[in-house]
């Protein structure tokens, strides 16, 4: 059945969702674990900085409706292990009706996404077009349909609802005059990410930034001083010699580039911070070759509000399409872009309603009465500038973790004796692995069943097989035609010349970047996701980022977060949740540990066999340094966009 269809059938009433939710919301307030992880879970999510963020009574009961919406249906209990629905399902189902019974079994349903308004029927409902799956749904609702136009982009929870689905609560709204660019970005998402949008993820993103004064060049020079003098002293340069410097070029990043190297960020925070600055006082301040004028007045001046609109997807698609660290030279990186410029141009886009970019430009220049003739708009691709937080790398020390010094002791191994692998898997033999384990701060354990081994497999000594892979993924070492582990002298003086933390950081690089995860397992069970969390690392990255210094969490707890869109099924097969916690273990967490990243709690399962569960582990200082500056190296990497 087409939209069409649908709409032109007799208009329902408005539905009960609003009481059946304040009914889960009663309950969770009456249950003592869910009213405290409630309490505790909200001030998570409205954040630190609540009357920063909502200044207004109307943004702080908004912003409270989508925590509640949230906590209902997304989060998932620390004490039940299932959402706050699925609680509430499970004890008190049965005192409802057979009506009401069907219909909150089938708000287990719920679908959290993005859509696209197509039409609207006041009072009644609406009809949207789901984003990701793109099926379209008649969603029952009278108030809101006030508030909503055919066109317009919204972030909402829908619940099954009878023969139809009803409005739980909108997230997000875009009207259609402005929806443009979402629609766009929502569409290069990757599947994996459209598929349940995190709702604190979208608070963070759209809710929670400070109300700021309206930009001026006043304000920047002002706050761009402050910054120089803070980072750089009496070296700082002047803004007055800021202005001749960027007269005389037309790449900001050279200019910015030039700055950063001479300065130690104390975190990724503050760089991005400094960065935006500069960029607006590039943008704010008059330019020689504009006659005097700023680039932003430049582009006000001679653009239509569309076309600013069309440029600025213009850019996101070149961005999406194009890796600059694979380009030889800039002028085959320029050839590329003008290449995909012109296909955009080119190409029909739904969002356009078919039109391509070019024809919306030429009739909206048409319209405006614009001298413009063809598509001069030039696009740089470069690198995003990074920094490294020297200052706080050269913080750390083997006593965070003796990993470093470990890598070192096995090196030295080889420098001093002749030692040939095994023919088929390539393996250091096991006396030699018992030897150099002697000397190491962190070890393997030789002992099992309370006897000590004397033969055995190299996959199966994890710690000492992990640095054997980062040695041979970093070229430190190297196995020849005969099978001899050579020292690659050069890069191994190289190596130890470096202050420890960014030894450390550089071994966590190659980890995360060049051994095959799959390698470090002693069999291929676990292959599939060993492929999973390293292509997709950013993802626990950003997890691992979000947690505090020292705040504790479980295995069980982190896999929620990984897996939040299908938690609940998950949850239904029995002993999913601890299989995928263990693989977690195997997989990431010792590994951290190991880097030093995290610290652990653990519990050995097996007596004397030296077999051990991680109980609880927890972000450390320094595993605080390494991951903002792995934030700052996939930044640059463009594998993460600011």
């Amino acid at each position: 059945m087409y939209f069409d269809d649908i709409y032109m059938e007799d208009m329902e009433p408005a539905t009960r969702v609003s009481e059946y939710t304040a009914r889960i919301v009663d309950f969770c307030m009456e249950d003592p674990y869910l009213s405290k992880e409630m309490e505790d879970e909200g001030e998570k999510f409205l954040g630190p900085k609540l009357q920063a963020y909502y200044p207004t009574s109307q943004e702080r009961e908004s912003a409270e409706l989508r925590f509640l919406d949230y906590f209902l249906f997304s989060y998932s209990s620390i004490h039940y292990r299932k959402t706050p629905l699925e609680v509430f399902l499970s004890k008190k189902l049965s005192d409802f009706n057979k009506k009401d019974r069907k219909i909150y079994s089938a708000f287990r349903f719920n679908i959290y996404s993005a859509f696209e308004v197509l039409k609207v029927a006041l009072g009644s409902h609406f009809i949207a077009r789901d984003l990701s799956s793109t099926k379209v749904y008649k969603i029952r609702e009278n108030r809101g349909t006030y508030y909503l136009e055919e066109g317009d982009f919204i972030i909402a929870r829908v619940l099954p609802y009878e023969k139809d689905y009803a409005l739980a609560h909108i997230s997000l709204l875009l009207p259609k005059n402005i929806s443009y660019l979402a629609k766009r970005e929502w569409k290069r998402m990757s599947e994996k990410t459209k598929e349940k949008p995190d709702p604190l993820l979208l608070e963070r993103t759209f809710y929670q930034k400070e109300k700021t004064r309206e930009e001026n060049l006043e304000i920047v020079e002002k706050n761009l001083r402050r910054k120089l003098k803070k980072y750089m002293g009496k070296k700082a340069i002047t803004i007055r010699q800021l202005k001749k410097k960027i007269n005389k070029t037309t790449d900001p990043a050279k200019i910015l580039k030039e700055l950063t190297e001479k300065i130690d960020f104390p975190s990724s925070k503050e760089f991005v911070e400094f960065q935006d600055l500069f960029n607006l006082f590039w943008n704010l301040s008059s330019r020689e070759e504009f006659g005097g004028k700023s680039p932003e007045e430049k582009i006000k001046e001679v653009m239509g509000p569309k076309e600013k609109e069309l440029v600025k997807d213009l850019t996101s698609y070149i961005a999406s399409k194009i890796d600059p660290d694979k380009f030889s030279s800039q002028e085959e990186l320029e050839r590329k872009v003008e290449e995909y410029k012109n296909k955009w141009l080119s190409e029909p886009q739904p969002e356009l309603n078919g039109k391509t970019p070019w024809q919306v430009i030429t009739e909206e220049r048409k319209r405006l009465g614009s001298p413009r003739k063809g598509f001069p708009f030039k696009i740089s691709v470069t690198p995003i500038l990074k920094p490294e937080v020297k200052s706080r790398l050269n913080k750390i020390t083997p006593k965070d973790t003796p990993l470093v010094e470990d890598v070192e002791t096995f090196i030295n191994y080889f420098e001093r004796n002749k030692v040939k692998v095994t023919p088929k898997n390539k393996w250091i033999p096991f006396k030699h692995l018992k030897i150099i384990e002697q000397n190491f701060k962190y070890k393997d354990s030789f002992v099992f069943l309370g006897k000590e081994e004397k033969r055995g497999e190299e996959s199966r000594k994890r710690y000492i097989n992990f640095i054997d892979k980062l040695c041979r993924a970093k070229r430190l070492i190297r196995v020849d035609n005969k099978g001899r582990i050579n020292v690659n002298k050069t890069r191994v003086e190289e190596f130890r010349e470096k202050p420890y933390g960014k030894k450390l950081f550089e071994l966590f690089c190659t980890w995360v970047e060049k051994v095959d995860w799959k390698d470090l397992q002693p069999n291929d069970f676990l292959d599939y996701y060993c492929d999973m969390y390293q292509k997709d690392f950013q993802t626990p990255l950003y997890h691992l980022d979000q947690l505090r210094v020292d705040e504790k969490i479980t295995p069980e707890q982190m896999v929620r977060k990984l897996y939040a869109s299908k938690i609940g099924l998950i949850e239904s097969q029995e002993g999913l949740l601890r299989h995928l916690s263990l693989n977690l273990k195997s997989i990431l967490l010792d590994y951290l540990k190991w880097l030093g990243v995290i610290q652990t709690e653990e519990k050995e399962i097996i007596k004397e066999m030296g077999i051990y569960t991680i109980k609880k582990f927890w972000v450390t200082a320094t595993g605080k340094i390494l991951i903002e500056q792995m934030v700052l190296h996939f930044i640059q990497k463009g594998k993460i966009k600011v």
